[in-house]
C-alpha cells in the first residue's frame, strides 16, 4: 500500500517538474526564439494538461483497484469463516455425542467401582470373621497368609 502511494507521489512530482520545465521553456522561447518554437511550447503546454488528467485518472484507477482487492479479500475471509462455522457446529455436535457416550461409560465404571468396593468390604468382613473365629480356638495364627510352623 505504501509503495503504491509513494509511486503516485513520484508520478505527481514528475508531472509538476515537467510542467514547470515546459513553462520555463515557453517563457524563454517567447523571449528569444522564433514563432515555431513558441508554437511548439504552446502545444506542449496543452499536452501537459492532458498528461496531468491522465495521471490523476491512473491514480484513481489504482486506488479503486486496491479497494476492490481488499474488499474481495474481506469477502473471502467472511465466506471462509461462515463455512468454518458450519464445520464447527458439526464438530461440536460430534463432540457432544462422544461426550454423552463417555459420560455413560464413566457412570458404568462408577457403578462397577462401587460394586468392587462393596465386594472388598464384604471380603474383609468374611476374612475378619474367619480370623476372629480361629483366634478364639488357637493361639497360633493359621490364616492363609501366615506361615505354618
Amino acid at each position: 500500500m505504501e509503495i503504491n502511494e509513494n509511486m503516485e507521489e513520484g508520478v505527481n512530482v514528475l508531472f509538476v517538474a515537467t510542467f514547470v520545465s515546459v513553462l520555463i521553456f515557453s517563457v524563454v522561447a517567447a523571449a528569444i526564439a522564433a514563432h515555431v518554437v513558441t508554437a511548439l511550447a504552446g502545444a506542449l503546454s496543452v499536452l501537459i494538461g492532458s498528461v496531468g488528467r491522465w495521471c490523476n485518472f491512473l491514480g484513481s484507477v489504482m486506488r479503486k483497484s486496491r479497494l476492490e482487492i481488499k474488499i474481495e479479500s474481506l469477502l473471502q475471509t467472511a465466506n471462509f469463516a461462515l463455512g468454518q462455522e458450519d464445520a464447527l457446529k458439526l464438530a461440536m455436535d460430534e463432540i457432544k455425542r462422544k461426550l454423552g457416550e463417555f459420560m455413560e461409560i464413566i457412570e458404568k465404571l462408577g457403578q462397577q467401582a462401587d460394586k468392587c468396593s462393596h465386594d472388598i468390604r464384604m471380603a474383609r468382613a468374611v476374612i475378619f470373621a474367619a480370623d476372629v473365629g480361629h483366634s478364639s480356638t488357637s493361639t497360633i495364627g493359621e490364616g492363609p497368609w501366615e506361615l505354618q510352623q
